[in-house]
């Protein structure tokens, strides 16, 4: 029976193997997910904690997480992004909310089933922390208990300079509750006020002052010697509140903690509380020249930070480029380049002005994806970040019209590059915030594509420009004629919207594609404003350029997203395609040989790894590779010598060991088979599998 198991897993897994699939471990804590309560009691009491003075944005990210890693990472980031003295050991404004919960848990919670977190005092003792001054009113019979806390404002955070929190035992009894004069109004502090009527102010006020002088101002208003409405209630009370609620976040930029989910692994908490805004643009075009859809892509950062280079005298910064193409979670896509910027110390003014821009492109797949830009600036630390989804139409005989783009500038270019945002033999300069000023021209790019001869001969674009301003309404309609320019089945045509004058304004741009019967096909928009200056500083671009004579990179790229989403004859058409535009391309040739293995091409990965003998730099997975496509071919002797060899030459490769193994088991040599499992297990434990093989062996041998 032990024998029957082990060969029966020995064959699942070595199919898979020799595919050159390895199998994955699932992660349990990944997989599971936890709700609130099921968080271990740190990170409970952690959240009770911090309760009052994380944004709901934050406390709702925090319990998404879903492993511990990922918890103690946040809780680092929250920290940092309220440290006062940031570069310090000692993080002062955490220790004193630890000291405050201590606090109000043992003082307020008192003769209540909350704890005193939950309570009203507590609530507002941990964001406001230790009052001034109290002055208490729990004597006088015709009283309800009254407190009034007295706290000194910081008008950073919105606060008056002076302000008091009032809070009472309605009825006499329970729980302290806060006071909001606007919504309880004066005669809720009144033991007698049954007898009065309530909605006689001056009577009630009358009635405190004669009782209480002290809390005439508090029970109107929360700002002292307030006479903005005499006797009545203060209006700016219910302000105030929000305003102390949000006081704990307004100095903090809370879009790290929404945008943690997906950045969470490409920072450390020591850089995660440099999070920058930036403004992103993310496009859809077509080129024809590589028969593919384009993402085009741009990314401004609100703010940049420069670095000094004495022994040079410049300035410089170096932006390192993150791009992720996802589906859902799974990654199916992912590059990393370097910008590296130097500017003179007389441009560093109009640099800050008007800022640095990356611009970048990359083919994409048929599907529904989210695009992932991530940068930092490894001078500062910095980093910069957004997402936007994205839907690639699939192949059809339908027209489509791209994303208008709108830009400041264009050129004729005039070399064999390709970058982005260029098409053809045109550049649009462009940026992502869409500024122009009141003496600018801004340019539409109106990308069309999958364009017939009928099509072109009678179907036309309307172009049409709305202001947003209702009480200066702005409209600018125009029509183009497809035939008006050179036939193309992809059309890229530059629309200046000179002849107006835009006013300061937010304007709509809406690009409406007809076909020859005068349906309408397609419907894009985009938007740009105008500033009541005469011209708009344009930031400074960056982006890498490649030869429009190399198309394997564009097959390639979309060859890896089809390989990841398992679309695999996809992926074996456009990596052979590959392969034929430069059949010197190494990485696109193992990238095929995989993929020919997990397809069961065992054959065509014999012959296409040829061109790959005598590299020392590709040794290994030459053979590999082969050994994997040998032994799928059942060709056991020869598998072993290419696995051995491949062994030789790097040995830490568990995979290649447990086929090792595999096929010593084909050959019924157990020991040969036991040695090449124990070494696996030595590389990586976690192989449940191999450690059960690896102890049937030994009781066979035994």
């Amino acid at each position: 029976m032990k024998k029957t198991l082990i060969l029966l897993m020995h064959v699942v897994l070595a199919v898979q193997l020799a595919a050159g699939v390895t199998p994955e471990k699932p992660d349990m804590e990944e997989a599971a997910g936890q709700t609130r309560t099921e968080l271990a009691p740190r990170f409970q009491v952690w959240l009770d904690m911090v309760n009052s003075i994380a944004s709901v944005d934050e406390k709702q990210v925090f319990v998404k997480l879903q492993n511990d890693r990922d918890r103690d990472t946040f809780i680092g980031i929250f920290w940092q992004q309220r440290d006062p003295t940031p570069g310090t050991a000692q993080n002062e404004y955490k220790d004193e909310i630890a000291k405050r919960f201590d606090h109000v848990n043992r003082r307020f919670g008192r003769g209540s089933s909350r704890p005193g977190w939950q309570m009203d005092m507590g609530r507002y003792y941990m964001i406001l922390g230790e009052p001034r001054s109290i002055e208490r009113f729990d004597e006088n019979p015709e009283l309800f208990p009254v407190q009034v806390w007295y706290y000194s404002g910081d008008g950073a955070s919105g606060l008056p300079s002076y302000f008091n929190i009032t809070f009472f035992r309605p009825r006499g009894a329970g729980d302290w509750k806060l006071y909001n004069p606007s919504l309880d109004g004066p005669a809720a502090l009144l033991n007698v006020s049954r007898t009065m009527d309530e909605s006689n102010y001056s009577t009630i006020m009358a009635k405190i002052s004669q009782i209480a002088p002290t809390l005439t101002g508090p029970a109107l208003s929360m700002i002292p010697n307030d006479t903005e409405n005499e006797n009545r209630p203060s209006l700016r009370n219910s302000l105030i509140l929000g305003r102390i609620a949000e006081s704990p976040i307004r100095m903090i930029n809370p879009t790290y903690a929404t945008n943690f989910l997906n950045y969470k692994g490409f920072v450390d908490i020591e850089s995660s509380v440099n999070y920058i805004e930036s403004t992103g643009l993310v496009a859809l075009a077509w080129e024809p020249r590589f028969n593919s859809a384009l993402v085009e892509f741009s990314l401004k950062p609100k703010k940049i930070s420069l670095a000094y280079d004495a022994a040079k005298d410049q300035y410089y910064l170096n932006l390192k480029l993150n791009v992720s193409l996802r589906r859902e979670e799974k990654v199916i896509y992912q590059y990393v380049k370097n910008f590296e910027l130097s500017f003179a110390p007389d441009r560093v003014d109009a640099l800050q002005k008007s800022g640095v821009v990356i611009h970048d492109v990359f083919p994409v797949i048929p599907g529904r994806f989210n695009v992932i830009i991530f940068v930092e600036n490894s001078v500062s630390k910095e980093f910069y970040y957004f997402d936007r989804s994205l839907d690639v139409p699939a192949a059809s005989n339908l027209p489509l019209l791209a994303t208008p783009l709108v830009g400041f500038k264009s050129e004729e270019q005039h070399d064999p590059l390709f970058f982005a945002f260029r098409f053809g033999d045109r550049k649009l300069f462009l940026d992502p915030e869409a500024l122009f000023g009141m003496e600018e021209t801004p340019i539409i790019m109106a990308g069309v594509s999958q364009v017939d001869r009928g099509l072109w001969e009678k179907g036309r674009i309307e172009l049409e420009v709305l202001g947003l301003n209702e009480r200066a309404p702005f409209r600018l309609n125009r029509v183009i004629a497809l035939r008006d320019h050179p036939y193309a089945e992809t059309m890229n045509l530059f629309l200046p919207l000179d002849g107006r004058r835009f006013p300061p304004d937010y304007y709509r741009v809406i690009l409406r594609l007809y076909t020859a019967g005068g349906v309408v096909a397609a419907v894009e928009e985009s938007k740009f404003s105008v500033s009541p200056l005469p011209l708009a500083a344009h930031p400074i671009e960056s982006y890498k350029a490649l030869s429009v004579l190399a198309p394997f990179q564009f097959e390639f790229i979309r060859a890896m997203q089809y390989e990841s989403l398992g679309e695999l004859a996809e992926a074996d058409r456009l990596f052979t395609a590959a392969l034929e535009h430069n059949p010197g391309f190494v990485e696109g040739r193992l990238k095929y040989l995989r993929i020919q293995n997990r397809m069961k091409n065992f054959e065509k990965t014999l012959a296409a790894s040829e061109p790959l003998r005598g590299n020392d730099k590709t040794a290994f997975d030459f053979h590999a590779l082969r050994g994997a496509a040998f032994f799928g071919l059942e060709r056991i002797d020869e598998a072993l010598a290419e696995l051995v060899a491949a062994n030789q030459v790097y040995n830490s490769d568990f995979r290649v060991l447990n086929l090792i193994g595999f096929a010593w088991l084909k050959k019924k040599q157990d020991a040969e088979a036991l040695k090449a499992f124990a070494a696996s297990l030595t590389i990586v434990a976690d192989q449940p599998d191999i450690a059960k093989i690896v102890a049937g062996l030994r009781g066979q041998i035994k």
